[in-house]
């Protein structure tokens, strides 16, 4: 999972995605520092555009809690909590 991205629309690092291989079950979402939820997927090919509501966030720091489940293991959820910069 990166740690940072710059949706600033010059087509490069544009969009925040999680990464992984053999997922069978993903979702994420994303919160600014208050709590707020500002993004959610259930496909890990869609990622956030820095938007909310259609308008780009400020230049800050976000939560992205992740869960997951892989084709091989234990087939329990995984969570992970990690962080990811917004810079332009």
């Amino acid at each position: 999972v990166p740690n940072t991205f710059t949706p600033n629309g010059n087509n490069r690092n544009d969009v925040f995605y999680a990464y992984g291989t053999s997922i069978t079950e993903f979702h994420m979402q994303i919160y600014d520092r208050w709590g707020m939820l500002l993004f959610t997927s259930d496909d890990i090919t869609i990622g956030w555009d820095g938007k909310y509501k259609g308008v780009l966030v400020q230049v800050d720091t976000y939560v992205v809690k992740i869960q997951y489940k892989v084709e091989c293991g234990d087939q329990n959820m995984h969570k992970e909590i990690r962080h990811v910069n917004v810079i332009r």
